[in-house]
């Protein structure tokens, strides 16, 4: 786990759990040879099973179930990351040479299948038809995204609506799932099974478009060469002049320069910032006062992100 110190103080009441969830991972992982896959799932921030963790109220670190569902879900991100970055032809995955960068295409897409097949098992294991239902269900809503990413022509990549349909598949689908399945996990009724379904589609849509907003201006970014445009880009599109396109034939600077100028960020973080306001508001409708308290701190964690973000962007130069 790789969390900086505004994360790890945020995630200090599920800490016990979230060790435990570490471990889990480790163990489902090992294989009889020396491949650094326990390295490179070390590194995610563990965001989806902390979302389980907090609704699931799994603070202790002994509540078994939910470890194994927190760990089913972190496997199924780690192996959508894996399949990603084949996709994208990636060279790096968080600062590390990517998998497929280092040992080729073929043995990344069996770490994959690898590591997917180890969730499915780790969720099989609870013998819960309802929780299985939305795990699968979640998986599936991911693929259809990364599908529909690749197939998307470029000028609807340009769209705003079709921009939020491939974030909610991709991601916030898969934080859905990760509330849903805690709220489940705790025996919630069915109004509140919809509140944290909720919640979790406001984090993940917040999350996904402060994430696109950081990698605009990272130095590994390279979304512009891959036809895959973000909110931000959007954004400065819709705040510019009729006249003013974007092609694929645009440097990298040349694009961050036209989305500072035209207030890109500005508006993808005021989106993003709506997605927040409105998990807060539905965090305030569950029935217990520490789930709330822990769960508004992990929606400020974000905001802290969103306000990092508009602090670090600074005008490119061409």
């Amino acid at each position: 786990m790789k969390v900086d110190e505004k994360l790890a103080q945020v995630y200090e009441p599920i800490l016990p759990s979230l060790e435990k969830v570490e471990e889990e991972i480790l163990k489902r992982l090992t294989i009889d040879y020396d491949f650094p896959l326990k390295k490179y799932i070390a590194m995610g921030k563990r965001l989806r099973p902390a979302s389980l963790l907090f609704m699931a109220r799994a603070y202790s670190g002994f509540e078994r179930d939910a470890i194994v569902l927190a760990t089913a879900i972190e496997l199924v991100h780690a192996s959508s990351l894996i399949h990603d970055d084949i996709v994208d032809e990636a060279q790096y995955r968080r600062d590390n040479l990517a998998l497929n960068y280092r040992f080729g295409n073929s043995v990344a897409v069996l770490a994959g299948d690898f590591v997917f097949s180890r969730a499915i098992m780790a969720t099989n294991e609870l013998r819960n038809p309802d929780i299985m239902d939305v795990f699968l269900s979640s998986v599936l809503v991911m693929v259809e995204g990364e599908f529909l990413e690749e197939i998307l022509k470029f000028e609807d990549r340009l769209k705003e609506d079709f921009y939020y349909k491939v974030i909610y598949k991709k991601t916030a689908s898969l934080f859905e799932a990760s509330f849903t399945l805690g709220a489940l996990w705790r025996g919630l009724d069915k109004e509140m099974l919809d509140v944290a379904r909720k919640i979790g589609y406001s984090f993940g849509m917040a999350y996904q478009i402060i994430d696109d907003c950081e990698d605009l201006f990272s130095d590994t970014d390279s979304d512009i060469d891959l036809e895959k445009i973000t909110l931000p880009v959007i954004g400065a599109l819709i705040n510019s002049d009729d006249h003013v396109k974007i092609s694929l034939d645009m440097g990298l600077d040349e694009l961050r320069k036209f989305v500072f100028d035209n207030k890109g960020y500005d508006y993808a973080l005021k989106k993003s910032r709506f997605f927040i306001e409105t998990g807060k508001k539905l965090v305030d409708k569950l029935p217990d006062p520490d789930v709330i308290e822990n769960l508004g701190k992990f929606f400020d964690y974000l905001d802290y992100k969103r306000e990092k973000v508009l602090e670090n962007v600074t005008s490119p130069s061409v």
